[in-house]
């Protein structure tokens, strides 16, 4: 995973983060301890790790994928690729 922020065309911030630390099944499975949806709604490890799974298929296939990307008003500009 690559975070880029970029401010008035300067870089301000360039992280490279191991994907294969984020999305695991050890953390899709602990990760609902640490999640609450704004309505209540609740999801069980089995769910993230499925859904994990189908992420990184994805990536597989799709290496230079841009998962977010953000314009401010500003003139800086966020990009999350994954």
């Amino acid at each position: 995973m690559r975070i880029f922020v970029t401010e008035n065309g300067e870089t301000k911030v360039n992280l490279h983060l191991p994907t294969g630390l984020l999305l695991n099944p050890f953390s899709a499975t602990i990760a609902p301890v640490f999640m609450k949806a704004e309505d209540g709604t609740r999801y069980t490890g089995e769910q993230l790790r499925k859904a994990v799974q189908e992420l990184r298929e994805y990536i597989k296939n799709h290496p230079e994928w841009v998962m977010v990307e953000v314009d401010t008003h500003t003139g800086g500009h966020v990009e999350i690729k994954l």
